[in-house]
């Protein structure tokens, strides 16, 4: 599991943050689906849309002064399981 990045966003504020995969594919492997989970349901998953090598998580909500954790999990055609993490804080600026 790696993880990517600590991004700060307000709580009104609907997001949307990139995974690349391209270099963790090999031949003709593609992603077939990922599925996002998060620490605290008070931070919303949207939606997680795979196009290509990309996997791209849509947020909206939290609360002001929390910490959150989204894991995405990504499968692959060839059926390699991909996991990866990152933070969202959500402070009001």
């Amino acid at each position: 599991m790696s993880i990517l990045a600590t991004y700060i966003k307000q709580p009104g504020e609907k997001e949307s943050y990139s995974i690349d995969y391209s270099a963790d594919l090999e031949g003709n492997d593609f992603i077939s689906f990922a599925i996002t989970t998060v620490s605290d349901p008070a931070l919303m998953i949207q939606s997680t849309l795979c196009v290509n090598t990309i996997v791209k998580v849509w947020v909206l909500g939290g609360v002001v002064g929390t910490k959150y954790e989204v894991t995405v999990t990504t499968t692959t055609n060839d059926g390699r399981v991909l996991q990866d993490q990152f933070f969202i804080k959500v402070k009001a600026y």
